[in-house]
C-alpha cells in the first residue's frame, strides 16, 4: 500500500525543448502544475536558454541528447519553429520518451513519413498540437 501511494504521488518529469515564446509558455505550465516537475530546458542559443532555465531554476542545455542522458525526463514537450523540429523530435522518439510537439509533425512531407515510421518502430507516444493559423476565404 505504501509503495502504491508513493507511485501515485510521483511527479512526471518534463523537459521542454525550445526557449522561445511557446517554450516559455509550456515551461511555465509544467512548472506550475502539482503533478509535473519541470526537469530542464533545451534551446538553440545559450543566452536565451540560460535565462529561461534560470527563471524556473532548472538545468539548461543546447544539446537534446545530452539533456536526455543527464535528466532522464518522463515526457518531452517540443516547442521549436516548424523547420527545426525534425532532429529534436527524432532524437526524443529514438530515446523512447513520450513527447508532444507544439508545431506540426514536420516541415516536409518526407520528414513526417520518417518520424511516423520511427515512432511506430520505437512504439513512441506522440501528440502534435496544431492550431488554425491561416484562414483562406472561399470564393
Amino acid at each position: 500500500m505504501l509503495e502504491e501511494n508513493k507511485q501515485q504521488s510521483k511527479r512526471l518529469r518534463v523537459a521542454v525543448i525550445g526557449a522561445g515564446g511557446w517554450g516559455y509558455q509550456h515551461a511555465r505550465a509544467f512548472w506550475s502544475r502539482k503533478d509535473t516537475q519541470l526537469a530542464a530546458i533545451v534551446g538553440r542559443t545559450a543566452q536565451r536558454t540560460q535565462e529561461r532555465a534560470d527563471a524556473f531554476r532548472v538545468p539548461w542545455y543546447l544539446d537534446v541528447r545530452e539533456m536526455l542522458e543527464k535528466e532522464k525526463p518522463d515526457f518531452v514537450s517540443v516547442c521549436l519553429p516548424a523547420q527545426h523540429t525534425f532532429e529534436a523530435t527524432m532524437t526524443v522518439i529514438e530515446a523512447g520518451i513520450p513527447l508532444m510537439s507544439e508545431k506540426s509533425l514536420a516541415y516536409r512531407l518526407e520528414e513526417a513519413r520518417e518520424l511516423t515510421a520511427r515512432a511506430e518502430e520505437y512504439a513512441a507516444i506522440e501528440s502534435f498540437q496544431t492550431g488554425r493559423r491561416i484562414e483562406v476565404k472561399a470564393d
